[in-house]
């Protein structure tokens, strides 16, 4: 789940690998379906901005809820702020 994690953030980046959207949403997701709450948290991140997938704010919330529900602090944030954005 780690690495799955850790490959969406390098493709997410262009850290060493080509800059890719649609393959840092393959892995983030990868790793969220295993239970990576940061990886739910960048997912919801691509899903607000529309990287690699459609806007979808709805679904960013929703990323974002989860990963607060398993204790992540910085998703907290990030709930109140989609909130706030409405």
């Amino acid at each position: 789940m780690r690495a799955q994690f850790s490959l969406g953030l390098l493709y997410e980046r262009g850290a060493g690998l080509p800059q890719s959207y649609a393959d840092a949403v393959n892995w983030y997701r990868t790793a969220a379906d295993a239970g990576s709450a940061e990886a739910k948290v960048n997912l919801g991140v691509l899903y607000e901005n529309g990287h690699g997938v459609p806007q979808d704010k709805a679904e960013a919330a929703r990323l974002y809820s989860d990963a607060a529900k398993q204790g992540l602090a910085v998703a907290y944030c990030d709930v109140g702020l989609a909130y706030d954005k409405g």
